[in-house]
C-alpha cells in the first residue's frame, strides 16, 4: 500500500557503448528515460541531442513496417492460444539474428501465405454458399434433363417461371412457334396438367430450338417479361445443360476443397502464430530502444542518459551495468528537491493480492508522488460492496468461472488479466454473502427446502436470512457502513494533510468530521432518547460547532453548506441495499414465475433466461455503484491523483 521511492539518475558511458547501454537498460525494465537536458543553468552546454543515423532510421521504419503487417494479420489468428513466454524465448533464441531487414523478410513471406491460404478459402466459401442459392433450381434443371432427350445440335435456354407467369408463359408458346416456325419444344419436369404452383414456388422450364432462332427467342422471352435463369459466374459462358451438370459436380466436390483448405489454415495458424508473435515483440521492442536513444545527449566521447528508477533496484541496476556494459559507465543521483511531484512517475508497488486493483485506481487517476496509495483499502472495500449488493452464491460461482476464463484467455494482456481476476474477487464475494443471506439463484434452496441447513437446533445456513425478511436492518447496516466509509477516508484525509503539511486541507477535513460526527451524535439523541450516554447530545452540538468555524475559515461562508452534501453522501450508501433487493427480487420471479402446476420442465426453460439477464445486471449494477461509491465519496476525502504515470523501458515496447 505505497508508492515507490524513485532516484533521478543520470547516467554516463562512453559514446561507442550506447547501443549497449539501451539494451541493457531495456533488458533492466526498470528506467522510465527522460530527455537530458542540454543547456544547465551556470555550465558550458558541450551536449548535442542524439540523432538517429540513416541506417537505423531504416531499422526503424523497417520495424515500424513489420509492425503494420503483424497488425494486419493479427485478426487472421482469432481463437487461437497466445504462446507462452516460454515459446516466446524458445523462438527468439532460435533466430539467428534480431536484424530489421530479416524480420521484415520473414514476416513478408507470412503474410504472402497468409494472405493466400485466407483468399482461397474465402473464395471457395463464397463459391459454395453461391452454388447452394442455386440449388433448387439446379435439382429442377437437372430432374428436366434426366427426363427429357437432349441433342448437341439445339440450343437450351431455361426460364424461372412463377405462379404469376403462367398467363405469360401461355401467351409466350404461340409467339416462339411462330417466330421459329414451330421449331422450339418446351421442357418440364411435371407435365402441364399438373402444374400447380405454390404463391412462392418458382418453376424451372427448358426452351430447346434450333441454333438459328436464338435471337428471336431472346427477343421474346424479354417482351414477355419472364425471367431468364442466368448461370453463376462459375459456369456462364457453358452451354445450358453442361453448366448444369458442372455445377452439380462443383457443388459435390467444393465441401471437400474447402475442408482441405481449412486444414492447411489452420496447420499454417498453429505453426506460425508463435513466429507472428516473437517477431512482433522483437520489432516493438526495437522501435522503443530507437524512440528512447533520441531522448540521450552526447558529445564527441560520451552518452548521456536520464531518467527515474525505483530506488530499492538501483543496485541490481549498477551491477547489471557494470556486468554487460563496462565498468567505465557511471551512475549517479541527481537531487530531486527542485522536482514537483506531478513530475516524478508514480510506480505502484503492492502486494499481489491487491495489484490488479491498481487498474481502478488508474481508472480514477494516478496517485500523486509522495500521496497515499489507496490500491489495498480499494481491493479490499470494493469485492466486499460487490458481494453486498449481488449477495447470491449461484451468481457468485459464475462469476468466479467467468473471470478465471477470461484471465486463461488473455493471460498475455496484463489489463485484461488484472479486471478478470478482480472479478474473481467479486465472484468470491458474493458467494460468501450468499451463504449468509441463503440465496442460490435466489430464494431457491428455500423453495427446495434445502435450507436452513442445521447442526443440532443451530441454523448454520443461512447465516443471517433472506434479504426480503431483513430489510429495515438491511437499510440500517449499509448507512452504517457507508458513515464509518466515509468517516475513515475524512481520518486518512486528516493524516495526508499533516504529512504533507497543507494546513488549508487539514482545517477542512477537520470541519467536514466534526460536523459529521456531531450530526450523527445529535441524529442518536433525538432518534433514541432512551440512550444514556450523558451529554451526547451537548458533545454533538459542541463538533458541530467546531465544524462551521472551521469550514468557514478555511472555505469561506459556504463552506457549512458541505455538511449536508456529507450526510447525504452517508445516505447514499443506502443503495447497496436498495440494488441487493431489487437483484434478488429479479432472481425470484424466474423461480415464481410460473405456478407449480406447470411442468418443471417448462418452469426451467422459461427461469432460464431471466437468471442470465439477472446474472448480467448482477456483473453491471454492483461493479457501477460499488465504483461510483468510491470515486464520489471516499477517495475524494483524502486522495491526490494527476500524478505521472511511470513507463520504463521495456522489452515489450513500452516506452514514454
Amino acid at each position: 500500500m505505497s508508492i515507490a521511492r524513485m532516484s533521478l539518475l543520470e547516467i554516463v558511458a562512453p559514446s561507442e557503448k550506447i547501443e549497449d547501454l539501451l539494451v541493457c537498460m531495456q533488458g533492466f525494465g526498470g528506467v522510465h528515460l527522460e530527455e537530458v537536458p542540454l543547456v544547465v543553468p551556470g555550465v558550458r552546454s558541450y551536449l548535442h541531442r542524439q540523432q538517429l543515423t540513416d541506417e537505423e532510421d531504416h531499422r526503424l521504419a523497417l520495424s515500424k513496417d513489420t509492425v503494420r503487417m503483424v497488425a494486419e494479420m493479427l485478426p487472421l489468428f482469432k481463437g487461437e492460444s497466445y504462446p507462452s513466454e516460454k515459446e516466446l524465448a524458445a523462438y527468439t533464441q532460435e533466430l539467428p539474428s534480431e536484424d530489421a531487414e530479416l524480420m521484415n523478410m520473414r514476416i513478408s513471406r507470412l503474410k504472402r501465405r497468409a494472405d493466400s491460404l485466407w483468399r482461397k478459402q474465402s473464395n471457395i466459401s463464397t463459391d459454395i454458399a453461391t452454388l447452394e442459392s442455386y440449388r433448387d433450381k439446379l435439382d429442377k434443371l437437372n430432374a428436366i434433363k434426366d427426363s427429357s432427350n437432349f441433342s448437341e445440335s439445339m440450343t437450351y435456354v431455361a426460364l424461372l417461371v412463377s405462379r404469376d407467369d403462367k398467363e405469360r408463359l401461355e401467351s409466350l408458346e404461340p409467339q416462339l412457334n411462330e417466330r421459329t416456325q414451330n421449331n422450339v419444344s418446351i421442357l418440364r419436369a411435371v407435365r402441364k396438367d399438373d402444374y400447380d404452383m405454390a404463391a412462392d414456388e418458382v418453376e424451372v422450364i427448358v426452351l430447346a430450338f434450333p441454333e438459328e432462332y436464338e435471337s428471336e427467342i431472346h427477343s421474346s422471352i424479354r417482351r414477355s417479361g419472364i425471367a431468364e435463369f442466368r448461370m453463376p459466374r462459375q459456369a456462364r459462358d457453358l452451354p445450358l445443360m453442361e453448366a448444369a451438370e458442372t455445377l452439380k459436380t462443383m457443388l459435390e466436390t467444393l465441401p471437400e476443397k474447402l475442408d482441405a483448405i481449412t486444414k492447411q489454415v489452420n496447420e499454417f495458424k498453429s505453426q506460425s502464430y508463435v513466429s507472428v508473435i516473437g517477431i512482433e515483440s522483437i520489432c516493438n521492442a526495437t522501435i522503443a530502444r530507437l524512440a528512447a536513444k533520441c531522448k540521450l545527449a552526447h558529445s564527441d566521447l560520451i552518452c548521456v542518459a536520464q531518467g527515474w528508477a525505483p530506488t530499492r533496484d538501483l543496485g541490481k541496476l549498477r551491477t547489471l551495468i557494470s556486468s554487460e556494459v563496462g565498468d567505465e559507465v557511471v551512475i549517479a543521483e541527481l537531487p530531486i528537491s527542485d522536482k514537483a511531484a506531478v513530475d516524478i512517475p508514480v510506480h505502484l508497488q503492492n502486494a499481489q493480492a491487491f495489484k490488479p486493483f491498481e487498474q481502478l485506481v488508474r481508472l480514477f487517476s494516478n496517485p500523486l508522488y509522495g500521496s497515499m496509495d489507496p490500491t489495498a483499502l480499494i481491493a479490499v472495500v470494493f469485492p466486499i460492496f460487490f458481494g453486498l449488493i449481488l449477495g447470491d452464491a449461484a451468481y457468485g460461482l459464475a462469476i468466479m468461472g467467468l473471470g478465471f476464463w477470461a484471465r486463461r484467455k488473455w493471460r498475455h494482456n496484463e489489463s485484461f488479466r488484472d479486471v478478470a481476476m478482480v472479478a474473481v474477487w467479486c465472484g468470491l464475494s458474493s458467494v460468501f454473502f450468499g451463504v449468509i443471506f441463503g440465496e442460490f439463484l435466489g430464494d431457491l434452496p428455500h423453495q427446495m427446502h434445502w435450507l436452513p441447513i442445521k447442526i443440532g437446533d443451530m441454523e448454520v445456513i443461512p447465516v443471517w436470512n433472506e434479504r426480503k425478511k431483513i430489510i429495515p436492518q438491511l437499510l440500517m447496516l449499509t448507512i452504517a457502513v457507508g458513515f464509518f466509509h466515509i468517516v475513515f477516508g475524512l481520518v486518512l484525509g486528516v493524516i495526508e494533510a499533516i504529512r504533507l503539511k497543507n494546513s488549508h486541507h487539514l482545517g477542512e477535513r477537520l470541519g467536514l468530521l466534526a460536523g459529521l460526527l456531531g450530526i450523527v451524535g445529535i441524529g442518536i439523541k433525538w432518534a433514541h432518547p432512551q440512550i444514556m450516554i450523558p451529554g451526547l447530545d451537548i458533545a454533538g452540538g459542541c463538533l458541530l460547532g467546531v465544524s462551521v468555524i472551521l469550514l468557514i475559515k478555511f472555505t469561506g461562508p459556504t463552506g457549512p453548506i458541505e455538511l449536508i452534501s456529507l450526510v447525504a453522501k452517508v445516505l447514499s450508501y443506502s443503495r447497496i441495499m436498495a440494488l441487493g433487493v431489487a437483484g434478488m427480487v429479479i432472481a425470484e420471479l424466474a423461480n415464481g414465475l410460473l405456478p407449480d402446476t406447470v411442468p418443471l420442465t417448462v418452469r426451467i426453460v422459461v427461469a432460464i433466461p431471466i437468471h442470465f439477464l439477472a446474472l448480467a445486471l448482477g456483473m453491471m449494477e454492483p461493479a457501477i455503484h460499488a465504483l461510483r461509491l468510491h470515486f464520489v465519496e471516499f477517495l475524494p476525502n483524502f486522495f491526490a491523483g494527476d500524478g505521472r504515470v511511470y513507463t520504463p523501458l521495456t522489452k515489450k515496447g513500452d516506452s514514454l
